[in-house]
């Protein structure tokens, strides 16, 4: 007899250490060159994770300080609206919180959006396409949630590293 006991916490195990899934691949990331600049965007999280001490603000705040740090330039939203694309870093952090365990799983999703246009029907226009992902999944204590922000700024360096793979940083200036 299967017992759904055993099937969740099996689950959950696969679930908690999984590898990160990802898409960046070499075509993916071609799809980042050229890219002046992204504007961040943390889909907001739900009470009992903000109340834990996990802020969607603090995602916010340390992923446009790396990608300033790494010298990606940050648009606001009118400079994102008026940049061609859309360019748009999006991060949505969902954590099943629970008051029946203290192990809660989450995922993590770090995608590039952008507006795009289909190479078989150019009139077809795509306002908002994943051109490019990675993401996470596992599960922590909930006394330890605050660490889902590693997790998050892991799969921020991913961006970073591709960013960089197809826009080369410019040569510093000789002294």
């Amino acid at each position: 007899m299967f017992n759904l006991r055993f099937f969740f916490a099996g689950a959950l195990l696969l679930w908690s250490i999984a590898p990160a899934m990802a898409s960046d691949s070499e075509i993916d990331r071609a799809s980042l060159k050229g890219l002046k600049g992204v504007f961040v965007l943390v889909e907001d999280l739900n009470p009992p994770e903000e109340q834990s001490g996990l802020k969607a603000a603090d995602i916010q705040a340390d992923a446009e300080q790396k990608l300033q740090a790494a010298g990606i330039p940050l648009l606001s939203k009118t400079q994102d609206i008026d940049t061609p694309g859309m360019p748009t870093l999006y991060i949505s952090v969902s954590v099943a919180s629970s008051t029946a365990t203290d192990r809660w799983p989450f995922s993590i999703d770090v995608n590039l959006e952008q507006q795009a246009t289909l190479k078989r029907s150019p009139d077809t226009f795509v306002p908002t396409a994943i051109t490019w992902h990675v993401g996470s999944i596992g599960a922590v204590e909930k006394s330890d949630i605050r660490s889902i922000r590693d997790r998050v700024n892991e799969q921020i360096s991913k961006f970073v590293n591709a960013y960089f793979k197809v826009n080369p940083k410019p040569d510093s200036p000789k002294q």
